[in-house]
């Protein structure tokens, strides 16, 4: 696997994606540190590509349930501090016109 600087690889993105496309993985490098590796889509997909972006979604998703959760819980202690219980939230619903 070739190794390139990041901004080297910005300024020849052209050569760098025509070397994947044929096969050649590159390893990105920043500030000397192994940042990325850019590879073909042929070859994400045999590294379980689809499976790791599913991955992904399935954490956002769960992180964002937690903050609804949170917002949730947010919403009935400020009710509750206001004196919004569920039975006076029940005789309002029943009290309909």
């Amino acid at each position: 696997m070739q190794s390139i600087g990041a901004r080297q690889a910005s300024n020849q993105l052209g050569t760098v994606l025509d070397k994947v496309w044929q096969g050649e993985p590159f390893k990105i490098t920043r500030n000397k540190r192994d940042t990325a590796v850019i590879l073909s889509m042929r070859d994400f997909e045999m590294l379980g590509g689809e499976a790791f972006l599913l991955r992904r979604r399935a954490e956002a998703m769960q992180q964002e349930r937690q903050q609804l959760l949170a917002s949730l819980d947010a919403l009935r202690t400020d009710a509750e501090q206001s004196g919004l219980t569920e039975s006076v939230l029940e005789a309002i619903l029943n009290d309909k016109p």
